[in-house]
């Protein structure tokens, strides 16, 4: 169902611009999504899309798209309102309000496998790209620990291109992770000082992996729960590289192990 708006002072259009602040997603429980291929994606999460909004322009150049969301909400606006309601400077013109899923406020429930636990991650850029690389080597979540990046926030959630929907993201901490943390799982954390090079060590059987905060990495207390540390080798020109870049490493080697 469309429907025309006509006025950026209409409730839809404030609610939706206010979005951007990690207060109001909290409130709604709510966040954007925008341009072509994370709304597209958000078409295969009907349960989670609260609403559309597509351009006067895109509305008449892409039927497909409203065929596609013809069993929700959809808001025709102006180029202006999607510009206010967007982060981005130069919106694709289409956007849409998806509900923040229930597990990230949830109780974690390992189900075997590989889950990535982010310690601290500050920039949402890097929080958004590391959701993106481990949805890509098939984990079955991600765990954020000490204050990490908001993951629902416009730049994580679009650094996740789309990731941030097909991944479990559990938000805890570390005295509930120690308690969830069963005999059968392995805790590995990536440390510049790490015990052991990343080829000596496996990602095989049920583990969790933990990466720290840009500037500090491994806090003690994550430090203290993992079973041993481990280092990428690199060449003396530099001694580390982007904790983004770091965790494709890692989840790349974790996918191979347990192939």
């Amino acid at each position: 169902m469309l429907k025309i708006i006509s006025s950026r002072h209409n409730n839809i259009i404030s609610e939706t611009a206010s979005l951007r602040y990690k207060k109001y997603r909290a409130e709604q429980q709510c966040f954007l999504t925008e341009g072509w291929r994370s709304v597209m994606e958000a078409v295969k999460y009907p349960e989670l899309l609260v609403r559309f909004f597509i351009t006067e322009d895109q509305a008449g150049k892409n039927p497909e798209l409203i065929s596609a969301f013809a069993d929700h909400e959809g808001c025709v606006i102006t180029d202006r309102m999607m510009k206010h309601i967007c982060d981005t400077d130069n919106p694709q013109g289409v956007a849409a309000v998806m509900r923040i899923p229930a597990s990230f406020n949830g109780e974690i429930e390992f189900r075997g496998g590989c889950y990535m636990l982010l310690d601290g991650i500050n920039d949402p850029g890097n929080l958004g790209t590391i959701i993106r690389t481990v949805c890509a080597f098939d984990a079955e979540g991600a765990l954020l620990v000490n204050n990490c990046a908001d993951p629902f926030a416009p730049k994580a959630v679009r650094a996740s291109m789309g990731g941030i929907l097909h991944l479990p993201v559990f938000e805890t901490d570390t005295v509930r992770l120690e308690q969830l943390l069963s005999g059968e799982y392995n805790m590995l954390g990536a440390a510049l000082n790490g015990e052991s090079a990343i080829d000596e060590v496996s990602f095989s059987g049920p583990v969790v992996i933990a990466v720290g905060n840009e500037a500090k990495g491994l806090s003690k207390e994550v430090r203290d729960l993992c079973r041993t540390t481990f280092y990428i080798p690199m060449n003396d020109l530099t001694d580390s590289v982007n904790v983004a870049v770091a965790s494709g490493i890692i989840m790349r080697k974790a996918w191979l192990d347990r192939k």
